[in-house]
């Protein structure tokens, strides 16, 4: 159950006002919409994926500019965090200015949570463990140690762990954890649905 003072409550109330926690998750939810807008409108990226060795995929590079750099998990995982902090931020405003918060944008608050924070986890380990050491075999400077792609994969993790730490202490309800499975079974979709936009022409 999503109640009000889930979003209001601090862990240390005698350093973090609720002003200050209401400030934070909206600094952090500006640094997820500027590192994506500043994405979106930049030079993009060429991927060289690591393939295992029985893969029937095409070793293509994949070309991502635009509206196509929202496509990867990665930006599905920090725009998910982004709003997630950007819907905690308002709803704590609401409710410390003495304001009644629909039911539903309290639920809505807590599911972004919960889905966001596994997630970003997940990303931060995936990176580390399996994708930086087989691009490093591959070449020291590799696309993993430009500043977005270490904001996405290092900054998601200080953020998340921030709230859970040392600002208003967010739940993740063990009877919820569904919704983060849900999440991955919707980008697996996605990624079906768009397995011919990779590399137009090329296929996957």
């Amino acid at each position: 159950i999503a109640k009000p003072e889930i979003f209001t409550q601090r862990l240390f109330p005698r350093y973090v006002s609720l002003g200050s926690l209401i400030y934070i998750r909206l600094m952090f939810a500006l640094l997820c919409l500027a590192v994506t807008t500043s994405s979106i409108l930049g030079e993009g990226v060429t991927l060289n994926p690591p393939y295992l060795p029985a893969s029937k995929l095409r070793k293509n590079p994949i070309r991502l500019k635009g509206i196509k750099l929202l496509f990867p998990c990665t930006s599905w995982c920090w725009n998910l965090l982004g709003i997630s902090f950007a819907f905690s931020a308002y709803t704590a405003w609401r409710l410390g200015n003495g304001e009644t918060v629909s039911p539903l944008i309290l639920r809505t608050s807590l599911m972004l949570w919960e889905m966001a924070a596994p997630f970003t986890l997940l990303v931060a380990a995936v990176t580390k463990y399996a994708l930086w050491p087989m691009q490093l075999k591959k070449s020291p400077n590799h696309v993993f140690k430009t500043t977005r792609a270490l904001l996405q994969h290092n900054a998601n993790v200080v953020m998340a762990v921030c709230e859970v730490g040392l600002l208003g202490g967010l739940p993740v309800k063990m009877g919820h954890i569904s919704l983060a499975v849900l999440f991955g079974v919707a980008y697996v979709f996605f990624t079906w649905s768009i397995m011919y936009q990779w590399t137009p022409g090329k296929g996957p």
